[in-house]
């Protein structure tokens, strides 16, 4: 009688909950382009039912596991019709999908010109800015590092063609 207790309790405790578990199936498999046979990288598979979702890989592949059910696959890729299968899912299922085109293109022609550019035709120019500093006249040309201080032209060594240099000069030139 004791051991008949002891065996209910060992099936009770560890073969009942095993056949209440769900046991879980894979699906799996490719998808292509139905023209080419190119696999298809990033290609979604999306069950409805138990609302997971898997992604295919850099070689097609795609692999979902789910609980045993009936199942409302849906295959989808960008520019590509989409394909729903409806399965019983009792064991493991390679289901290798071949998505075809939804979008054909006409050819498209692109027609242009060359224009001349820019760079090849360069253009100076020069800018008088006329400075009075007290009796002193400084006229200072932008484009060369020039400027004349009463007539005499002089030159400065370092290329810096900014305003405040070309006055600090000019007042030194003045004293």
């Amino acid at each position: 009688m004791k051991q008949n207790r002891l065996l209910f309790f060992y099936l009770f405790i560890f073969v009942i909950p095993l056949s209440l578990v769900a046991q879980k199936y894979t699906i799996s498999g490719y998808i292509s382009d139905a023209e080419t046979g190119e696999k298809l990288i990033a290609a979604n598979v999306f069950d409805q039912k138990s609302i997971a979702g898997s992604v295919s890989n850099n070689y097609g592949f795609y692999s979902l596991t789910l609980p045993t059910d009936s199942v409302i696959l849906s295959f989808s890729y960008i520019g590509f019709q989409p394909q729903e299968f409806c399965l019983l899912l009792n064991k493991d299922i390679t289901l290798d999908i071949k998505l075809g085109a939804s979008v054909s293109l006409e050819v498209v022609e692109i027609i242009g010109e060359k224009l001349e550019r820019i760079e090849e035709t360069s253009q100076m120019s020069r800018i008088e800015v006329p400075i009075q500093l007290g009796a002193l006249k400084v006229n200072v040309g932008l484009h060369a590092n020039l400027f004349t201080v009463e007539g005499e032209k002089y030159t400065s060594l370092q290329p810096r063609l900014g305003l405040r240099y070309l006055l600090e000069m000019a007042t030194l030139l003045a004293l």
